[in-house]
C-alpha cells in the first residue's frame, strides 16, 4: 500500500486490505456511457430551436436520469464517475473528433494510441 503500511506500527484492516486488492486488480477503461446518452439526446430530443445553455442542461438531465450506479462488495464511500469501477470519462462533447480520427485508423488497421 503505501510507506506507512510498511512500517511496524499501524496496519490497515483486512477489509481496506480487501478494497485496496480488489482495486488493484481493475483494468482502468474509457467510460462511454456518457457520451452515448449525451448522443443520444442531441440526435433524438434536443429540441432544435432551444438555447445552446438549455440543450447543454437537457443532456445532462437526461445523463443523470439515466447512468448506471454500481455498489462494489465492501466499499466504504460508494460511486464512481464512470460505469467503470477505474475510469475516464468520455467527454464527447471535447473528444468527438479526436474519436472519429482514432476510429477511422482503427478500420484501416493503424493504431493512433498504445492501448495498453
Amino acid at each position: 500500500m503505501s510507506a506507512a503500511a510498511d512500517s511496524p506500527g499501524w496496519r490497515p484492516s483486512l477489509r481496506i486490505q480487501k478494497l485496496y486488492a480488489d482495486h488493484s486488480h481493475c483494468a482502468p477503461a474509457l467510460g462511454v456511457e456518457r457520451a452515448r446518452h449525451y448522443t443520444e439526446y442531441y440526435k433524438k430530443l434536443a429540441p432544435r430551436q432551444a438555447s445552446a445553455l438549455r440543450q447543454s442542461a437537457e443532456s445532462l438531465a437526461h445523463h443523470l436520469d439515466r447512468r448506471s450506479i454500481r455498489n462494489h462488495d465492501d466499499e466504504l464511500i460508494v460511486g464512481t464517475h464512470t460505469e467503470h469501477r477505474i475510469g475516464a470519462i468520455c467527454h464527447i462533447e471535447k473528444a468527438a473528433r479526436l474519436m472519429q480520427v482514432q476510429a477511422s485508423f482503427r478500420e484501416r488497421g493503424i493504431a493512433l494510441l498504445n492501448p495498453a
